[in-house]
């Protein structure tokens, strides 16, 4: 039997791939590469790691989950060339290690698909985003003492995987110089040429053609299937909606892509705009970030943070408005019906919103803006209808399912 092997930094992008699994495993065996032994000695000193269970391999669901540490001292190289998969899939396409995964492949006659799983900005939102966490950069040796290390344990496995020390040096460049556009608005390089890309939508495939370079003939826009999974059931609303304007912490200052001062700001300003509205304000924190030294850090704000143990799905059912940066979980809650404002918030005047286009309803363009889109939502509720239909297509046919057919497709052509 064929093998699909499943590729991620860590166990908890399997939750996006069992979607496949539902259907692949009927016709494929399926297993799972992650490293997460590589990434958490790192992530560890900045954000909460108790996910990592530092176990070699385990079963998840019905998928055998093998850390890297369990080769032994191999090569992401020399583990695909002894699992021979039919194709890889990832979550992920510019960070390093997706790009040693995509090279290691390239050289063994391997297909690799990269199914979207996040949200993905247009190509001068990223560049502008990007040139002001570069500038920070300089100066963060905190993240530079986090990144650096991880950096140079995949340049190895880079060089394995390419098998050119002239190719690798041109990477190292490019990942030292600017750390941040390498992943975010990347120069255009063999690292990036996947076979297929599996993306939500039309939007978010002209998105990846401009950012990443892609053919927009490799990308197949075919839906979301977690967000087919939330349509599906229905989330019934609290009778009493107990946070008036809920905003979704995104771990962005533990993992070095925003600055205190910044976040402050966005807490400062947000808190001022529920109390114009006689509305209450609730940060619901990302469970990456370590929760305790969060609140310790800005409990001058006298801030409400949702209790820990409460679902995401509980909370977008209490709330009345809901806000945060560029995140899935934004798309999440339009899904929910709950009235959403998308942000990525990186300039005084600017809310670049990598969502919604300009003539929806979702949509701020400047700073001073946001409280009239607050006071919008709470006089008119959810979004126009329209706006909803084109974030999520009726597809009679659910994503998972057409992602699978692709894949097998995939396969078959390179088979034949």
């Amino acid at each position: 039997m064929k093998k699909i092997l499943y590729f991620d930094s860590w166990t908890g992008g399997l939750e996006d791939f069992m979607y496949l699994d539902k259907y692949l495993s009927k016709f494929f065996h399926t297993q799972m590469l992650h490293t997460e032994s590589l990434i958490a000695p790192y992530l560890a000193k900045n954000i909460d790691t108790s996910w990592y269970k530092k176990q070699p391999e385990q079963i998840i669901g019905n998928v055998v989950a093998k850390d890297i540490s369990a080769y032994k001292g191999w090569s992401i190289y020399k583990i695909f060339k002894h699992e021979r998969p039919a194709v890889v899939v990832m979550l992920s396409l510019s960070h390093i290690q997706n790009r040693v995964v995509t090279v290691a492949c390239q050289r063994l006659n391997i297909p690799v698909v990269f199914m979207m799983h996040g949200a993905v900005g247009d190509l001068n939102g990223n560049k502008k985003i990007t040139n002001e966490l570069q500038e920070a950069f300089k100066y963060e040796f905190r993240y530079k003492l986090m990144k650096i290390p991880k950096f140079l344990k995949f340049l190895k496995q880079y060089y394995y995987a390419s098998g050119s020390i002239v190719d690798t040096c041109i990477i190292a460049k490019q990942l030292f110089l600017s750390p941040f556009s390498f992943v975010w608005a990347p120069q255009k390089h063999k690292s990036l040429d996947v076979d297929m890309i599996l993306a939500y939508s039309k939007r978010f495939a002209d998105s990846l053609h401009e950012v990443f370079h892609i053919p927009q003939e490799k990308i197949k826009a075919l839906g979301n299937p977690k967000l087919d999974n939330i349509i599906s059931k229905k989330v019934k609303k609290q009778s009493k909606e107990r946070y008036g304007l809920l905003y979704l912490e995104g771990s962005f200052v533990e993992l070095g892509l925003m600055r205190e001062a910044k976040q402050e700001e966005v807490f400062e300003f947000l808190k001022t705009v529920a109390e114009q509205n006689n509305i209450t304000l609730a940060i619901r924190l990302h469970p990456g970030t370590s929760r305790e030294v969060f609140i310790e850090k800005y409990k001058h704000l006298n801030l409400y943070f949702v209790e820990v143990e409460e679902s995401l799905e509980d909370s977008f059912a209490s709330a009345k408005i809901l806000c945060g940066h560029g995140s899935t979980a934004l798309l999440e809650a339009v899904a929910h019906e709950v009235p959403t404002i998308s942000m990525l918030w990186f300039d005084e005047e600017n809310l670049k919103l990598n969502f919604f286009n300009d003539n929806d309803k979702g949509i701020v363009t400047k700073k001073e803006k946001f409280s009239e889109k607050v006071q919008e939502f709470l006089k008119t509720g959810f979004m126009q209808q329209e706006t909803r239909e084109e974030l999520f297509p009726n597809n009679n046919i659910p994503a998972a399912q057409l992602m699978s057919e692709e894949i097998v497709s995939l396969i078959n052509s390179k088979s034949s």
